[in-house]
Parts: C-alpha cells; sequence; structure tokens
C-alpha cells in the first residue's frame, strides 16, 4: 500500500469523492486535464514569445551599439581631420607672423643703430659749434648706408634740441 503524502496524512480521513467510479469527479478528469493542457500550451507560447521578444531586444541592443559604433568612428575621423586643419592653420599663421615680427625686429635694430649712430656724432660735435658741425654732416652722407638725409635731419632735429 502507498504512504499518504504529508497533507493527506495530517487531515482525518474521509471519502474522497474522486476515488470513487462513476462520481462526478471522475467525468471532470478528463475536462481539467485538458484545461491543464491548453494553460499549458497558452503558457508555452508565451513564453516563447518572450523568448522571441527577448532575442529581438539583443539584437536591436547590438544593432544599436554597432551604429553608435559606426558614428562615433565617423566623429573620430571627422574630429581628426579638423584638428590636422586647425594644426595646419595655427602653423601657417604662425610662419606669417614669425615672419612679419621678424621684419618689424630688423626694422627696429636698424633704426636704434641709427639712432645709436647718431649719438656718437652727437657726442663728437658736441664741443663743436653749429656751422661746423653741418658742414661735416652733410659732406658724409654715405656713411649711414644710403640713408644719410633721414639721419642728417635727426641729427639735426637733436643738436636743434640741445642749443634749445
Amino acid at each position: 500500500m502507498a504512504q499518504p503524502c504529508g497533507t493527506c496524512e495530517a487531515r482525518p480521513l474521509r471519502a474522497r469523492p474522486w476515488a470513487f467510479p462513476g462520481s462526478p469527479s471522475e467525468t471532470q478528469l478528463p475536462q481539467q486535464k485538458m484545461q491543464l493542457q491548453e494553460a499549458c500550451m497558452r503558457k508555452e507560447k508565451s513564453v516563447a514569445l518572450l523568448e522571441h521578444q527577448l532575442v529581438e531586444v539583443e539584437e536591436t541592443v547590438r544593432q544599436f551599439r554597432g551604429a553608435v559604433g559606426e558614428q562615433l568612428g565617423k566623429m573620430r575621423l571627422f574630429l581628426a581631420a579638423l584638428e590636422g586643419s586647425l594644426d595646419r592653420e595655427a602653423e601657417r599663421v604662425r610662419g606669417e607672423a614669425g615672419v612679419a615680427l621678424r621684419r618689424e625686429l630688423a626694422g627696429l635694430n636698424s633704426y636704434l643703430e641709427q639712432l645709436r649712430q647718431m649719438e656718437k656724432v652727437l657726442d663728437e660735435v658736441a664741443d663743436k659749434a653749429q656751422t661746423e658741425f653741418l658742414m661735416p654732416s652733410n659732406l658724409h652722407v654715405e656713411d649711414f648706408g644710403g640713408h644719410g638725409v633721414h639721419r642728417v635731419q635727426h641729427i639735426r632735429m637733436l643738436q636743434a634740441m640741445r642749443h634749445i
């Protein structure tokens, strides 16, 4: 004889209606079994649908990540090209500015040298009368590298300022 389960054992003994042949429970058993099978089939369909949806979600996420990666790759290429272009432009501007500034520096150094030469001339003629100074200055215009006229004018201006 089979052992009763713990639940049956705990209940008081009484007749089970489904245990008797011809009872209403005996006719309901095939119907209940069919209902259980139908419920199982519905649940299996739901499980299959959910599994299919899960696969679709995973595929969508995979495609999305791929698209994002592709777009980021394009953006990286664009930014690299932009960076290269900006570097070239900065180098061009630096070169042009360097040339202009070196030119300006050379001009200023030349002018500074002229001023120093004029200062030397003024120191040499400081004790001479103005007429004595003007004569040699006009004669030695070539000594100032071709810019003698301007230098003589500067010297005259400096001399005039000295006598004021």
